[in-house]
């Protein structure tokens, strides 16, 4: 029994779709969406260029005043078209001389300066590696310390001082590694 109802089910089902689609057709413009995307026939849609009058009625009907037309402005401009025609000749040219980028052939052999120059007075600060290797090294030469070995005691020595004792110590070992970098 239920394997009949199922089947009556179905035919239900689908003389519910014909009738909806045979109702559809009757509605003309008052189909829905469900019926625009899976109804065979493409509607005919009519789009009619409008004429000036139309656009000023129309216009007119928002209560626009005035309007002012700009087909002399967008109309193409001859200077223009001369240059464009000048580049593409010249963009020819360069295209059968064998350049592909466009840009004339450089005419002297030598590399280009980079831009912005680099300057010798112009470097970057030294980075804190460089900058304790430095010191290390001033360390040793000022005889604050006999070697490497020796830096641990010396740290300990320079952990105890005044804040600005430690920063005068700092000074002479950058003016030290200043020095004997030459700069």
């Amino acid at each position: 029994m239920d394997a009949k109802t199922k089947r009556v089910g179905k035919c239900d089902e689908a003389s519910a779709f014909e009738a909806v689609a045979k109702s559809s057709h009757e509605d003309g413009d008052l189909r829905g969406l469900g019926a625009l995307l899976f109804d065979e026939e493409v509607p005919a849609v009519v789009i009619e260029p409008k004429t000036d009058d139309e656009i000023q009625k129309t216009l007119n009907s928002y209560g626009v005043k005035y309007s002012h037309r700009n087909d002399d402005i967008l109309a193409p401009n001859r200077i223009e078209e001369e240059r464009a025609r000048a580049d593409l000749q010249e963009r020819k040219r360069l295209a059968k001389m064998g350049r592909k980028d466009g840009n004339p052939p450089s005419r002297s052999k030598t590399p280009e300066a980079p831009w912005p120059p680099k300057r010798k007075h112009h470097q970057a600060p030294p980075s804190p590696k460089t900058k304790l290797k430095s010191r290390q090294k001033a360390l040793i030469a000022l005889g604050m310390i006999k070697n490497p070995s020796h830096l641990s005691t010396f740290a300990q020595d320079f952990a105890r001082k005044s804040r600005e004792e430690q920063n005068d110590i700092l000074a002479k070992l950058d003016a030290h590694a200043k020095k004997s970098r030459g700069v």
